[in-house]
C-alpha cells in the first residue's frame, strides 16, 4: 500500500469500486493516523456488509411461540429504557450543545426566525453533523466531561457525531455499562472494531425527535382551533427516537449489506420540514371532532416511508386522542420496511397499527418481500392480493392467509410523502453517481418519476372531504420572481399545470382498468422565491469536473432550468375555482430565502427582522466556492463584479451595485472580505472567470447563484 494514500483516494475507491476494494486503503489510514471516526472504522472492516445486514432485527413471521422473536422484542424494550434513562431526547441534546431554550410564545411574530431561534424550535438535532473519515485521533470534547449526563454524551458521540468510542469509556459511563454494549451489538446498532476490539463502532444513527401532541378541542385544550392551532405548546410534546442508516458523509455510498441494499435515509432538514410544518398538525386537530362523532379512527398512508419517521410521528401525535389510528407505510426497500417496524416497537407503537407494504411506486406494482418480512407485497402466500399498490390501497385486503389484521383501505385522512427527488443522470462514465444517489434520493433523470405517481395515486385515495396530501420534495422549474424596477413579478411556471395534470391523471401511465376519478381539492405549493439555477445545482451535486458535465447535460436534456426545495399541500373537498375541468385548484406561495441573502440589506431598513444576514451569506458563498471546483470561475466572476460595482457605501452604511443587479439593491458589507479572499486565493482562474459566458447574464440573480 502506498504510504501516501489519501482519504480522497480511499473514498473514491469505496464509492466507485465498492466496500471490499476500499478495505485495505482504510486499514492503512487508521493504522497511520489512529483515526477514531466511525466512517473509517466501518470502511476498514471486512465484515461491515454482514454487520449492516444485522441492523434492526424484527419478528419476521407470525409464530407467537418463537423464543428468539420474544428475545428481540425484549431487547428493543431494553434499548428504549436505556435511551429514556440517558435523557436521549431533543431538548437535552440542545442543552448539551448550548442551544438556549426559548419560552413558549417567542415564535416569529414578524414572520422570520433568527438562526438561534430556528435551532431552538427544531424538533430534532439537525445542527449536529456527523464527522467524515479523516485523520481524527481525538474524541470529541463532550467526552472530556464525564460524570453527570455522561451516558447521554456517549450516545451522542456515537450515534449522532459518528465517533468510534473506546469500550472502557462506554462501560464506565453508559447506562447499563457492559450489558448495554452487548445489547447494542445484539440489535445490530454497534460492534467492536475488527482492527481494535477495544473500540466500539456505531453502524447507525439514533435520531431523537420532539413533536407536538394533537389536543382535543372539546375538552378545553384548545379554545379556537383556527386561531390557536399554530401555537405549539412545547410542554405538550411527544419524544421519540428513529433509527436510520448513517449519513452519506460516513458511508460514502447509498447501498449497504452483502446484497447492496438501499440505505435507510437519515433524518435531514427535509424530513423535519414536513414534521414541524403547521398544516399537518392543524389538519389533524381540525378533523378530530368529526372523526369522533362518526366513531372513526384516523387512517394514514406514508409513501417512500424510509425509516417510517413521518407515519410514526403522526401516530404518536395522535396517541392521546386516537390511540387506534393506523398507518400504512410503503417503500420499495425491504431494509426500510424492517427499520420502520423496528422504530414502531422502539417507540411503543403497537405493531397492529403499522402496516408495511413493499411496492414500486413508479410502476405501481406490489413486490415480493424477502426474508419472510411480515408485510404486504407480491402474493405473500395469499391468492387474492392484487398486483398493484393502487388496487391494494383502494380495496383493502387481509394482511396474510390467516386473515389477521385487515389492511385499512381508502379513503384515507392523510397521505404523507418525502419521495426521492434528485434528477440523477441515467448513465455516467463510472458508477460513482449512482452509488451516491440511490433508492432514497434518486427521482429518475427528471427528478419527478416518483412524485408524479404519488400525486396521481393520492388523488384517488384521499377522502372526498377533509383529506390532506402533504409532500416535501425538490421541485423542478418552480415559480420564481424577478425584480423589475420597484415591482416584483411572478414568472409563470408550468409546474403548477403539471401538478394539476398529474392529480387529474393526465400524462400518468396507469392500468387500463383504473377508472377512478380524482377527488376535488385545493392546494398550495411553497417554494423558494429564488430557486437554484441548474448550473449551481449541478455543481453542488458533482464530485469533480467530469461529474459536473454529466449532471448539467442531464438537466439540460430534461429541460430543468431551476430547482427549489418545497412543500406541497392539497386539501380535498375545498371550494375551488376550477378551470378547464381541472379537479385541482393549485396556487403557489414564494418563500423569501433569508431575504434573498446577498441581495438584501445587511440590516433590514424596514424595522422587521432586525438581524444581520451578512455572515450567513458569506458562509454560504465561501462554502460552495471552496468545496465545488467547477463553480470557482463563476464565483470569481461574481466577486470581481461585486467589488468593482458593489463597493459603494451609501449614507446608511449599505453597499449598492449594478453587477447583474439593479442599482438600487443594497448589498451586505460582510461579503466584501469573502469576495477579496476568493479572488486572491484563486487568482490563477481570473482569466477564465473574465472570459466565462453566462446565459442570460442581464437578468441574472447575481450572488444568489452561489
Amino acid at each position: 500500500m502506498n504510504a501516501l494514500v489519501s482519504y480522497k483516494q480511499a473514498r473514491d475507491v469505496r464509492t466507485k469500486e465498492g466496500h471490499a476494494a476500499a478495505v485495505p486503503y482504510y486499514q492503512h489510514l487508521i493504522s497511520r493516523f489512529q483515526d477514531v471516526t466511525a466512517a473509517s472504522r466501518i470502511a476498514a472492516s471486512p465484515s461491515s456488509p454482514l454487520r449492516h445486514d444485522l441492523a434492526c432485527p424484527i419478528d419476521c413471521d407470525d409464530d407467537d411461540d418463537d423464543d428468539d422473536d420474544d428475545d428481540t422484542t425484549t431487547d428493543i424494550l431494553r434499548l428504549q429504557n436505556v435511551l429514556k434513562q440517558s435523557d436521549y431526547n431533543n431538548r437535552k441534546i440542545q442543552q448539551l450543545f448550548g442551544i438556549r431554550q426559548l419560552p413558549f410564545g417567542a415564535q416569529h411574530a414578524d414572520g422570520g426566525w433568527s438562526k438561534a431561534e430556528a435551532l431552538a424550535f427544531a424538533r430534532g438535532p439537525v445542527f449536529v453533523k456527523p464527522v467524515a473519515a479523516r485523520p481524527q485521533s481525538q474524541l470529541p470534547s463532550l467526552l472530556d466531561d464525564v460524570g453527570h449526563g455522561s451516558s447521554l454524551r456517549c450516545l451522542v458521540a456515537m450515534f449522532l457525531l459518528g465517533f468510534a468510542v473506546p469500550k472502557d469509556i462506554l462501560s464506565t459511563n453508559l447506562i447499563g455499562g457492559e450489558d448495554t454494549i452487548t445489547l447494542l451489538e445484539s440489535l445490530g446498532l454497534a460492534f467492536p472494531c475488527e482492527n481494535d476490539s477495544s473500540i466500539i463502532v456505531p453502524y447507525v444513527h439514533l435520531f431523537p425527535l420532539e413533536i407536538p401532541a394533537v389536543r382535543d378541542a372539546t375538552h378545553g385544550d384548545v379554545t379556537n382551533v383556527e386561531s390557536n392551532s399554530h401555537h405549539f405548546d412545547m410542554d405538550d410534546t411527544r419524544s421519540l427516537v428513529i433509527v436510520t442508516d448513517c449519513h452519506p458523509t460516513i458511508l460514502c455510498r447509498t447501498t449497504v449489506g452483502a446484497e447492496e441494499d438501499g440505505t435507510v435515509m437519515y433524518i435531514g432538514p427535509d424530513s423535519l420540514a414536513l414534521l414541524q410544518h403547521h398544516p399537518i398538525h392543524s389538519h389533524l386537530t381540525s378533523v378530530l371532532q368529526s372523526k369522533k362523532e362518526l366513531g372513526e379512527h384516523f387512517s394514514i398512508v406514508d409513501f417512500c416511508t424510509g425509516s417510517g419517521v413521518q407515519a410514526l410521528c403522526a401516530l404518536l401525535s395522535l396517541q392521546t386522542v386516537d390511540p387506534d389510528a393506523t398507518a400504512i407505510c410503503v417503500d420499495v426497500n425491504d431494509r426500510a420496511l424492517r427499520f420502520t417496524r423496528f422504530n414502531a416497537l422502539l417507540n411503543g407503537i403497537d405493531s397492529k397499527r403499522v402496516y408495511t407494504v413493499k411496492a414500486d411506486l413508479i410502476s405501481g406494482k406490489l413486490l415480493e418481500p424477502k426474508d419472510g418480512l411480515n408485510c404486504v407485497g407480491g402474493q405473500n402466500g395469499a391468492n387474492d392480493l392484487p398486483s398493484s399498490i393502487f388496487d391494494l390501497l383502494l380495496k383493502g385486503l387481509p394482511l396474510n392467509e390467516k386473515g389477521q389484521n385487515i389492511l385499512p383501505n381508502a379513503p384515507f385522512d392523510l397521505v404523507l410523502a418525502n419521495p426521492p427527488f434528485i434528477p440523477t443522470p441515467k448513465e455516467d462514465s463510472d458508477s460513482s453517481i449512482s452509488q451516491r444517489y440511490g433508492l432514497f434520493s434518486s427521482g429518475g433523470a427528471s427528478g419527478e418519476e416518483v412524485l408524479r405517481s404519488i400525486v396521481f395515486i393520492s388523488s384517488r385515495l384521499l377522502k372526498k372531504k377533509n383529506g390532506l396530501l402533504a409532500i416535501v420534495s425538490e421541485f423542478m422549474n418552480p415559480p420564481a420572481l424577478r425584480q423589475l424596477s420597484e415591482v416584483k413579478k411572478e414568472i409563470h411556471s408550468t409546474l403548477l399545470d403539471k401538478l394539476s395534470n398529474w392529480w387529474k391523471g393526465d400524462s400518468v401511465e396507469r392500468d387500463a382498468n383504473t377508472s377512478s376519478i380524482a377527488v376535488q381539492g385545493r392546494g398550495i405549493l411553497f417554494t423558494n422565491e429564488v430557486p437554484v439555477p441548474a448550473m449551481t445545482y449541478a455543481a453542488r451535486r458533482a464530485d469533480d469536473e467530469g461529474e459536473y458535465e454529466v449532471w448539467i447535460q442531464n438537466m439540460h436534456s430534461c429541460s430543468i432550468h431551476h430547482v427549489s426545495p418545497g412543500q406541497l399541500y392539497i386539501k380535498t373537498g375545498q371550494t375551488c375555482h376550477q378551470k378547464d375541468g381541472m379537479p385541482l385548484d393549485l396556487h403557489s406561495e414564494l418563500v423569501p430565502r433569508d431575504k434573498e441573502l446577498a441581495r438584501t440589506k445587511g440590516i433590514d431598513g424596514h424595522g422587521k427582522h432586525s438581524r444581520n444576514l451578512g455572515p450567513l451569506a458569506s458562509n454560504q458563498i465561501i462554502d460552495v466556492t471552496l468545496r465545488v471546483l467547477p463553480v470557482r470561475p463563476y464565483a470569481i466572476r461574481r466577486m470581481i463584479g461585486f467589488i468593482l460595482d458593489g463597493g459603494t457605501c451609501n449614507d446608511k452604511g449599505h453597499f449598492s451595485g449594478t453587477f447583474g443587479l439593479e442599482s438600487n439593491v443594497s448589498m451586505m458589507p460582510e461579503v466584501l472580505p469573502v469576495a477579496a479572499f476568493i479572488i486572491g486565493e484563486y487568482s490563477s482562474l481570473i482569466d477564465e472567470a473574465i472570459s466565462l459566458e453566462i446565459d442570460g447574464e442581464e437578468e441574472d440573480d447575481g450572488l444568489l447563484k452561489l
